[in-house]
C-alpha cells in the first residue's frame, strides 16, 4: 500500500488562565480537526507543521518540546493522482502555543475555526484518534498552565 506523510499541530492559547484549543473544520472530510498537511520536498516535520498552521489558520506558533505523536491510518484519496485509492497515512502532530489569537482560515480547505476548552473540543472532534491525541496534548498543556502561566 502506498504511504503518505503529513505533519500538523495541536495548537493552544491561554485565556483567563485556561487553555483553549484551535479546531479547524475541513471542507473535504466535513469534520473538526487540527491543522495538518503534506510534508513538502525539502521540509522536515516541524517546518511542514509550522507552514500548515500558517496556511490553514494564519497563525504563527512556538512548539513545545517533547511532544511528537504519530497517527497511522488508512485514508481514501479524494483528489490528486491517487484519486479513489486507499493509502496508509502517517500524520505527525506536535504541540504548539499560538503566538496570537486571531485566526484567518484559508477558505479553501478550511471553512471554519473554533477555540474551545478541552471538554467541548473533545466532543467536536471527528475521529477517536484525534480525541486521544488531544487528551495526550492536554496533559502537557495542563502542566504548563499549573507551573508557567
Amino acid at each position: 500500500m502506498k504511504q503518505e506523510f503529513s505533519a500538523g499541530a495541536v495548537v493552544f492559547r491561554g485565556s483567563k488562565g485556561k487553555a483553549l484549543y484551535l479546531l479547524l473544520y475541513g471542507r473535504e472530510n466535513k469534520s473538526w480537526g487540527f491543522p495538518k498537511g503534506h510534508i513538502d520536498s525539502g521540509e522536515d516535520e516541524r517546518e511542514a507543521a509550522r507552514r500548515e498552521v500558517r496556511e490553514e489558520a494564519g497563525l504563527e506558533v512556538d512548539f513545545c518540546n517533547g511532544f511528537r505523536k504519530e497517527l497511522v491510518y488508512p485514508a481514501f484519496k479524494r483528489r490528486g493522482p491517487d484519486l479513489g485509492m486507499t493509502v496508509e497515512k502517517h500524520a505527525v502532530y506536535f504541540l504548539a502555543k499560538a503566538a496570537g489569537e486571531t485566526v484567518k482560515v484559508d477558505g479553501d480547505e478550511i471553512s471554519d475555526f473554533s477555540w474551545q476548552e478541552l471538554k467541548p473540543a473533545l466532543k467536536m472532534l471527528g475521529f477517536d484518534s484525534l480525541r486521544t491525541l488531544l487528551r495526550q496534548a492536554a496533559v502537557q498543556v495542563d502542566f504548563f498552565f499549573k507551573h508557567c502561566y
